[in-house]
Parts: C-alpha cells; structure tokens; sequence
C-alpha cells in the first residue's frame, strides 16, 4: 500500500519505479511469454504484451494482498485460473488451500 501511495504521490519514485518496470522486468517476462507462445505452451491468440501484462497484472495484486497482510486464499485455484487463462486449457477442480 506504500508502494502505491508513493507512487501516486512523488513523481520521481514513479519515473523510477516506471523505468525499473519496462527495462529490467518486463523484458524478461515478455521473452519468456513469446517463447512459450512459440513452443505451443501458451495460447497465441493474443499478443505476448497482452499475456505478460496479465500475468504482471496478477502478480502485482498477489504482492498488494501479501503486503496488507492478507492471505492468498485458495492458491491452487489461483493457479490454476492463471494457467487457464494464458494456455486456453480449462480449469481442473482444485482443493481449497490458504498460504499466508
């Protein structure tokens, strides 16, 4: 919640914070989205940037909630709608299991 709060509130953290994101973490992701695209492994009607972006978009809430103190809950089914979502492979019935 700081994170975000510094964010919206200094523009310099956000210039840096916007840099650090596209030059050091999002390559990677994006690299590793296309290989997978290109190996079958995730689905390809979608650009690598809309698939990364989703991925990044989940991880990001994942490091929100962790931060407030909150539990992820359900963490297979988490999982496994994300592997559903970027594969086109519907999801299995997973069991309810909490990490904090």
């Amino acid at each position: 919640m700081e994170m975000g709060r510094k964010i919206r509130t200094d523009p310099e953290f956000k210039r840096r914070y916007e840099v650090r994101t596209q030059e050091s973490l999002a390559p990677p992701l994006l690299e590793h989205v296309h290989a997978e695209q290109e190996r079958g492994a995730f689905r390809t009607d979608a650009p690598p940037e809309q698939i990364a972006g989703f991925i990044g978009l989940v991880a990001n809430g994942v490091a929100v909630q962790l931060g407030t103190g909150e539990p992820i809950r359900n963490v297979d089914a988490l999982i496994e709608f994300v592997r559903s979502a970027v594969t086109d492979r519907a999801p299995t019935d997973t069991r309810r299991r909490t990490r904090p």
